[in-house]
C-alpha cells in the first residue's frame, strides 16, 4: 500500500480545493460568452457588422467570478507545479488530479485573452 505522508495529503487537498473554486467560478466565464454571443447576434442584425463581443471582463457583471476562477486555475497550477514531485508522488496520483490541470490549463488558455484585451478608445476618453 502507498504510504501517503503530510505532505502529499497537504497537496492533494489544496489542489482539489482549488479545483472547486475554479469549477464553480468557471461558469460564470460561461455566462458571459453566452451573453456576449446573444448580444453580438441582435447587434449584427441592427448594425449589419459585428464588433467584438465584449470589451473587457472588467465591465462584466460576473467580473469578480471570472477573476476568482482564474486565480485558482493559477494556484492549482502553481501548486502542482511546486509541492508534487515527479518521480516519487506523479506517477501514483489518482487520474482525477491530472484532469484538474488539464482543465486549469485550458480555462487560462481560453480566459486569458479576454483577460488582456484593451479597453475600447470609446470607454477610455
Amino acid at each position: 500500500m502507498l504510504k501517503i505522508g503530510p505532505a502529499h495529503l497537504k497537496s492533494s487537498l489544496i489542489l482539489s480545493y482549488e479545483y472547486l473554486r475554479l469549477y464553480v467560478n468557471a461558469f460564470a466565464y460561461q455566462a458571459t460568452l453566452s451573453r456576449a454571443v446573444a448580444s453580438s447576434s441582435i447587434e449584427i442584425g441592427r448594425r449589419g457588422s459585428w464588433s467584438s463581443p465584449f470589451a473587457t471582463v472588467a465591465m462584466q457583471p460576473d467580473a469578480r467570478f471570472i477573476y476568482e476562477a482564474f486565480d485558482a486555475a493559477k494556484a492549482l497550477l502553481s501548486t502542482f507545479s511546486s509541492y508534487i514531485d515527479p518521480v516519487t508522488c506523479l506517477r501514483f496520483m489518482p487520474l482525477k488530479y491530472y484532469l484538474y490541470i488539464i482543465y486549469s490549463a485550458v480555462f487560462l488558455y481560453k480566459v486569458r485573452p479576454s483577460l488582456t484585451h484593451p479597453l475600447p478608445s470609446r470607454l477610455v476618453g
